[in-house]
C-alpha cells in the first residue's frame, strides 16, 4: 500500500514538472516534510485495509444495536419510560444546563442518578411565543406542538451539536456572568477544557473542581449516549400507499469532537494503546492539534519535535513509543477532568465498567456509523435524493422538475437549483438540509430524502413546498409548477426563509 502511495505521488510531481519544473520542486519538498518525520522517527504506514462494505457496516450496527438491547435489559426498562420535554424558541443548550438542578424533566431527560435506567426515549414539544401565528395555524395557541414523530428530536440533537462548544459551567448558581468554558472550540473541534486552565479559573482544588464540573459534563456524555443508543421507529408510506417502519438512528456532528477523544471516550483507547496505530496517531494529531502547520508546511516537523519534547515525559523507549506517551499526555492525561465527567454520563449507571462501542471497531467504521459527514456540499446531496411521483397529474413536467436515470443520475431543475444555489451562499446545502431533515448536516450511512410530488397535500399550483423532517421529505405540488425553472427557486427560497426566520420551531 505505501509502495502505490508513494508510486502515485511520484507519477503527481512528473507530471507537473513537464508543465512547471520549479512548481514540480517546491511541491517535491513540500510533500516529502511529513514523510521525513514518519521517516526519521521510524513511525511505520498503517496496514492496507479495504474501506468497509455496507454489508459489514450492517452488521456492526445490528451488534452494537443488539448490545445496547442487553444493557436496556440490564437496566430494567420493559417499557422504556417516555421523557416529555417541553422547550420555548429559540433553544438555548446553556440555559438547559443552568436549569439542571432546577427542573425534574431536565433531571430525568439527562439521568443523573445512578439508580436508574440510562436510556429514555425523548418527545420533544414546544411552547409556542405569546402570540405566535403558527402556534394559532397548528392549533395551539400558546400550548405545545404536539406529535414528536422523530424530527423535533432529531432537531433538537441537531441544535445540542451545533452549540455544544458554548457550553460553560457555572461558578455560581445565583450570578450566570461566573462561568469557564467545558470545551475549547480550536481547529474545528470541541477539545476538552484543560485541567490546568479549570484549575486556574476555579480557584479550586482538584477534587473541587471536578465536582463543579461533574454535573454539566456527565450531562454531555448523557447526550452522546442517547444519540448513539436510541433509536427512532420512522411511519411512512410505501410505494402502494402501505404504512412501512423504519429504523432511523441519530447522527452526532462530526466537529463534536476530535478523533483521538473520541476513541477514548467511546472505546476506552488511549494513544497508548495497541489498538491505536502509530501513524493514525500522527494524522489525527496534525488534523486537529496542528492544523495551521498543513502536512506539506515545513513548520510541521518543527511543531511536532517541540510537541514531543514538552509531552514526552522521557527519552526512554523507540520514537513511536514517545509519540504515543505525548499525545496522551496531551489528549487525555490533561484534560481527565473534563473527560471523566463525560465518561461517566457515557456509561452504564454511572460505572466506567463498560463503554459503548466494542475497542476492535475501527476508527472508519465508527465515523461512517455514528457521526456526520465531515463537510456539506450540494455533491453530498444529491445522491441520497429519492422519488415520489403522482401518477394523477402530469408526469413528464414532474421528471422535468426532478428525474433519476436508469443509471441512477439525478436531474431535473431541483438538482440545477441546488447546484446554482450553492455558488451564490456556501451555507445553502446545510439550509436546505435543516428545511428537510432538521439537521445541519447529512449521516455517512443510511441517508435518504424523499422529494414527493402531491395533489392532494398541495392542491395549488401556488402552493409552497411543504417539508416533513420526522421522515425527510419535501413536498412538491402534483402540478409541479409547470416545469418553470424560476418559479421552483422562488417557492423553495420562500420556504427556506420562513423555515429559518422560524427558528428552532419548525413544522
Amino acid at each position: 500500500a505505501a509502495q502505490r502511495r508513494n508510486a502515485a505521488l511520484q507519477e503527481k510531481i512528473e507530471n507537473l514538472r513537464r508543465v512547471d519544473p520549479e512548481k514540480a520542486a517546491a511541491t517535491e519538498e513540500k510533500l516529502s516534510c511529513f514523510q521525513k518525520f514518519k521517516k526519521d522517527w521510524n513511525i511505520p504506514d498503517p496496514p492496507h485495509l479495504e474501506p468497509e462494505t455496507t454489508e459489514q457496516l450492517t452488521f456492526l450496527r445490528k451488534r452494537t444495536d443488539g448490545d445496547f438491547d442487553d444493557l436496556r435489559l440490564l437496566g430494567n426498562m420493559q417499557p422504556r419510560p417516555t421523557v416529555k420535554l417541553t422547550l420555548t424558541e429559540p433553544f438555548d443548550l446553556q440555559k438547559l444546563m443552568r436549569d439542571l438542578m432546577r427542573k425534574d424533566t431536565v433531571h430525568q431527560l439527562f439521568q443523573l442518578g445512578n439508580d436508574v435506567e440510562f436510556l429514555n426515549d425523548w418527545e420533544v414539544r414546544f411552547k409556542m411565543p405569546q402570540g405566535s401565528k403558527y402556534g394559532a395555524k397548528y392549533g395551539a395557541k400558546r400550548g405545545d406542538v404536539p406529535n414528536d414523530k422523530g424530527g423535533l428530536s432529531r432537531q433538537l440533537l441537531s441544535k445540542m451539536w451545533e452549540q455544544l462548544h458554548h457550553i460553560r459551567v457555572p461558578l455560581d448558581e445565583e450570578d450566570d456572568s461566573k462561568t469557564v468554558p467545558l470545551f475549547d472550540f480550536d481547529s474545528g473541534y470541541c477539545w476538552p477544557t484543560k485541567d490546568e486552565t479549570l484549575l486556574h479559573k476555579l480557584k479550586k482544588s482538584p477534587k473541587e473542581a471536578r465536582k463543579t464540573v461533574r454535573l454539566v459534563g456527565r450531562a454531555v456524555g448523557r447526550i452522546f449516549l442517547h444519540a448513539i443508543g436510541n433509536r427512532l421507529l420512522i411511519k411512512k408510506d410505501d410505494e402502494n400507499g402501505k404504512e412501512k417502519i423504519e429504523v432511523e438512528r441519530f447522527t452526532i456532528a462530526h466537529h463534536v469532537v476530535p478523533n483521538i477523544i473520541r476513541r477514548y471516550i467511546f472505546q476506552g483507547i488511549k494513544p497508548t494503546s495497541p489498538f491505536y496505530h502509530e501513524s493514525h496517531i500522527l494524522e489525527d494529531l496534525c488534523d486537529t492539534a496542528f492544523s495551521d502547520a498543513k502536512k506539506e508546511d515545513k513548520k510541521l516537523i518543527q511543531y511536532l519535535e517541540n510537541f514531543l519534547e514538552i509531552f514526552s515525559d522521557s527519552n526512554e523507549g523507540t520514537e513511536c513509543e514517545r509519540l504515543r506517551r505525548a499525545a496522551e499526555a496531551y489528549s487525555i492525561d490533561g484534560r481527565s477532568i473534563v473527560l471523566d465527567s463525560i465518561l461517566e454520563g457515557l456509561t452504564y449507571n454511572a460505572k466506567r465498567d463498560r463503554y459503548l462501542l466494542n475497542p476492535a471497531m475501527t476508527a472508519s467504521s465508527i465515523d461512517k456509523l455514528f457521526f456526520a459527514k465531515h463537510k456539506i456540499s450540494t455533491s453530498e446531496i444529491i445522491p441520497v435524493l429519492g422519488v415520489k411521483y403522482d401518477e394523477k397529474q402530469c408526469l413528464d413536467t414532474q421528471h422535468v422538475v426532478f428525474d433519476i436515470s436508469e443509471t441512477g443520475k439525478r436531474q431535473g431543475h431541483l438538482v440545477d437549483i441546488l447546484r446554482d444555489m450553492e455558488k451564490e451562499k456556501d451555507t445553502f446545502p446545510a439550509d436546505f438540509l435543516e428545511l428537510v431533515t432538521g439537521c445541519r448536516f447529512l449521516p455517512q450511512h443510511e441517508a435518504c430524502i424523499t422529494i414527493e410530488f402531491n395533489s392532494k397535500e398541495s392542491k395549488s399550483d401556488d402552493s409552497v413546498p411543504v417539508a416533513h423532517t420526522c421522515t425527510r421529505e419535501l413536498k412538491l405540488p402534483g402540478t409541479a409548477y409547470g416545469g418553470d425553472y424560476m418559479k421552483l427557486l422562488r417557492k423553495i427560497k420562500y420556504a427556506m426563509r420562513d423555515s429559518l426566520a422560524r427558528g428552532f420551531n419548525m413544522e
